[in-house]
């Protein structure tokens, strides 16, 4: 927890010093020599956490990535390193990195083999993804100093090796594809008057020789002068004798 604690405040004053203390920093764990105290330190704990296997233990595909042979066999006398400390040591390799005097630091004592074996290695534990994780991003980060070291030792090869291994993972999950919906536009509405000339060439078509249809008389309910009153009156009622005088 000490140690632990030492590399997340070195870290911190990295990220809020910057530059002042960066120089310090590096002097002091020797980043920029491959047996600085640094560089050991990361290797040895990348090395007890891939167990001395450096390649495909534990992982669903056992074949190795193109032109890597396999590393030494495990070491049982190697413990792993508390994860809360790795973690630490991860996070301060990363903010060293995001400096150019920390990249150029780092690539000179060789960091770049030891994380890529931490990218090949496919582990059981799911923590492990959280170092493959911060591996890549400081070997993103020290690539675009030093690309030739990169290629070297076939970065790009174990990158689309390990994306093989997550996607293949990804797919025993959600081995259906999914199709996503694609939503049309609505149909356009011809214009009124395409609809009154089809109506209008419909109604001509109807009959041989373009006949109109008869038309229909109104029926009395839609008549539009209804009779008055008194003339349905009349009409209605009997016609009433004449009167005949009294005696």
């Amino acid at each position: 927890d000490i140690k632990a604690a030492s590399l997340r405040t070195l870290t911190s004053i990295v990220h809020l010093e910057r530059t002042p203390k960066l120089s310090s920093i590096i002097d002091c764990t020797g980043t920029a020599s491959y047996h600085g105290f640094l560089p050991v330190l990361v290797r040895t704990c990348i090395q007890a956490m891939i167990g001395g296997s450096g390649g495909s233990g534990g992982g669903s595909r056992g074949s190795e990535p193109p032109s890597h042979p396999p590393c030494a066999p495990p070491d049982p006398s190697m413990e792993p390193y508390p994860h809360q400390f790795a973690t630490a040591l991860f996070s301060f390799l990363y903010h060293l990195a995001s400096y150019d005097a920390g990249g150029e630091a780092l690539v000179s004592c060789g960091m770049m083999e030891a994380l890529l074996k931490v990218i090949k290695f496919l582990g059981d534990e799911q923590d492990q993804i959280t170092f493959v994780t911060r591996a890549v991003r400081v070997v993103d980060l020290i690539t675009n100093l030093d690309m030739a070291a990169f290629q070297a030792h076939s970065g790009l090869s174990i990158f689309i090796y390990r994306l093989e291994h997550e996607v293949d993972l990804c797919r025993r999950e959600c081995p259906f594809v999914i199709k996503p919906k694609v939503q049309r536009p609505p149909a356009t509405a011809p214009p009124e008057g395409e609809d009154m000339e089809t109506d209008m060439e419909g109604e001509q078509g109807g009959l041989p020789g373009g006949l109109r249809p008869p038309q229909r008389p109104p029926s009395p309910s839609t008549c539009p002068c209804p009779p008055a009153v008194t003339d349905v009156a009349m009409d209605s009622s009997p016609s009433a004798p004449p009167a005949v005088p009294g005696p």
